[in-house]
């Protein structure tokens, strides 16, 4: 028995050697230890690097790149309450990292409207700093009543005065308002505006929506549903 033992581990010694392999391989299992890491980023693969503690072999781990940073939502509606989205990181393998490899800061505040920064610092087999915007948009409002009149029509809307500056009236003669005119209401007690020199017979198309101006920037709400009357 020893010796069909000892022809066996001659055969895989030879046919070791001819592949370039090493014996212990064959032997013993590898007990590998990280030696060195390359982390990953944003575009740029990384790399781990180990050596086995036993017989001094090497290899070369890949870490995918990430691919993709940003926010589980962008966008907001105004409703009073903190705005916290989720950081979604993912890789070129399509995996979503889990927080353990990131951390997450934001603005203070969040619940007015405005604009907040997410700050995310990658960590572990990850590096990079970067920073995710979102946004609160004012609460919409809606059309109730349309009165046509002669080359003219009243619009009438809710009002919505929480979080917002004024309302934006916009008005065409199609539904998809190519060339549609908007008239800026900068006061959000009126609800009303009167839309003079239009043109007898023609059928008028109008949707109004909410709008907010903070440091310098403009945040609207989305349109209201489509109205819409013929004039006298």
């Amino acid at each position: 028995m020893k010796k069909v033992l000892s022809i066996i581990l001659s055969v895989l010694m030879l046919v070791s050697v001819m592949a370039g392999l090493n014996v212990t391989s064959f032997a013993e299992e590898h007990q590998w230890k990280l030696t060195d890491i390359d982390r990953a980023t944003l575009g740029k693969d990384g790399k781990k690097y180990y050596t086995c503690e036993k017989c001094g072999d090497t290899k070369i781990v890949k870490i995918a790149k990430i691919t993709s940073i940003k926010l589980s939502t962008a966008k907001y509606v105004y409703d009073g309450k903190v705005k916290t989205p989720k950081l979604v990181v993912t890789d070129a393998n399509g995996r979503t990292l889990t927080e353990k490899c990131y951390l997450t800061g934001y603005d203070d505040g969040r619940k007015k409207v405005g604009t907040y920064s997410v700050d995310a610092t990658l960590k572990g087999s990850y590096y990079g700093i970067f920073v995710r915007e979102f946004k609160i948009v004012p609460k919409g409002t809606s059309i109730y009543e349309v009165i046509p009149g002669k080359k003219q029509m009243t619009v009438h809307w809710g009002t919505q005065k929480t979080q917002t500056t004024g309302y934006q009236l916009q008005y065409a003669t199609n539904a998809k308002f190519t060339k549609g005119t908007i008239i800026t209401v900068k006061d959000n007690t009126n609800t009303k505006r009167v839309v003079k020199n239009l043109t007898s017979g023609k059928k008028y198309y109008v949707r109004v929506r909410t709008y907010k101006s903070v440091d310098g920037e403009t945040y609207r709400s989305a349109w209201s549903k489509v109205k819409y009357t013929t004039v006298k």
